[in-house]
């Protein structure tokens, strides 16, 4: 009996010592701009053989809490810019109602942090990623929303990614979708993005994710101190480590749809610095001559300039040019372009 009572205080000595870090760490759950930060996040870039584009992470479930998949209105949620001008998560809850209507614009004006442009063979090496793709948002605002991503990360590592999301938010899911990209001390080019999804009616059955996607190219040597590249020599790897530079942005900071727009004081400012929030798109002017796409597989049709155009299989690509005439045979318009 002894040995079982001095057991007894052993565990219950244990528990005692646990408990307080189990809830500081349900504490951390929620941060201070409302959204949540998991707790089990990995605090280093996961290691991706050569081979691979991307590679799983906790056994592919993402890090969502219960809080996470419940809510079903959309929105969208970025991070203000640190200190250094760099990007943080994004976060929303997707449907169709936040599908663009309209093509891409134009951001060549913005240049992430890291944006040292370079070709190689022809190609150009960086590529101004979207955090959240364009075919779920549209732009969202693009100096938050946008970061300095290889060719290969951006379009062989997140873009099929982006495009499983956004057919399954078509089919009529909401999917409850982060981005978080992970920079290594100070540096300035991000070592790759942490991409979870969950569709959330299904419980996760349709869509459920957690990938980490290195931020590399082929044959290039890359510092992601500074963003600068080689595809003749290998460059230094250094890391930046207690920058000076203060951003002028560091204070910018959006969130629609969940909480308002944080981070300015009137809507003059908000017009002055990002562009319009989304909004329901408006009735398209009639057209007198267009070309349809619809989907003998689906029974939705689209604008030819859609995107999911380009997901279709070329079996199931119906071209009509008359609207009234798809309507007639059954077909129904796509939410994503509006035909």
């Amino acid at each position: 009996m002894t040995f079982l009572k001095k057991l007894s205080v052993i565990i219950f000595t244990l528990i005692t010592l646990i408990q307080p870090q189990l809830i500081l760490a349900q504490d951390q759950l929620i941060d201070a701009a409302g959204f949540s930060v998991s707790t089990k996040m990995p605090d280093k870039a996961p290691v991706v053989p050569e081979t691979e584009l991307y590679i799983e992470i906790n056994n592919n479930t993402p890090y969502f809490t219960n809080e996470d998949i419940t809510q079903t209105d959309p929105w969208i949620e970025f991070t203000k810019l640190d200190e250094l001008g760099r990007v943080g998560p994004a976060n929303a809850v997707l449907t169709t109602d936040l599908m663009p209507a309209e093509p891409r614009g134009n951001n060549s004006s913005i240049q992430p942090t890291g944006w040292q442009q370079s070709e190689w063979d022809g190609n150009y090496l960086y590529n101004r990623s979207h955090l959240i793709g364009h075919q779920l948002i549209g732009d969202g605002i693009p100096n938050l929303n946008l970061m300095t991503g290889t060719t290969a990360f951006n379009q062989e590592g997140m873009v099929p990614f982006e495009n499983f999301v956004a057919m399954v938010v078509e089919e009529g899911e909401t999917v409850r979708y982060r981005v978080t990209p992970y920079f290594e001390g100070d540096n300035l080019l991000a070592s790759g993005v942490f991409m979870e999804g969950f569709s959330i009616e299904d419980n996760g059955e349709s869509l459920s994710f957690n990938i980490y996607v290195p931020n590399r190219q082929d044959n290039i040597s890359i510092n992601y101190a500074t963003g600068q590249s080689s595809a003749t020599e290998m460059l230094e790897q250094t890391t930046n480590y207690n920058y000076q530079v203060k951003y002028p942005g560091a204070n910018l900071y959006y969130s629609y749809n969940r909480d308002g727009i944080l981070g300015v004081d009137t809507q003059e400012e908000v017009a002055a610095i990002v562009p319009a929030v989304p909004q329901t798109p408006a009735e398209p002017e009639e057209v007198v001559t267009t070309s349809y796409v619809a989907n003998a597989n689906t029974g939705k049709f689209h604008h030819s300039h859609c995107s999911s155009v380009d997901q279709m299989s070329e079996k199931n690509k119906v071209f009509l040019d008359d609207r009234d005439t798809i309507i007639n045979q059954g077909y129904v318009p796509c939410k994503r372009c509006n035909p």
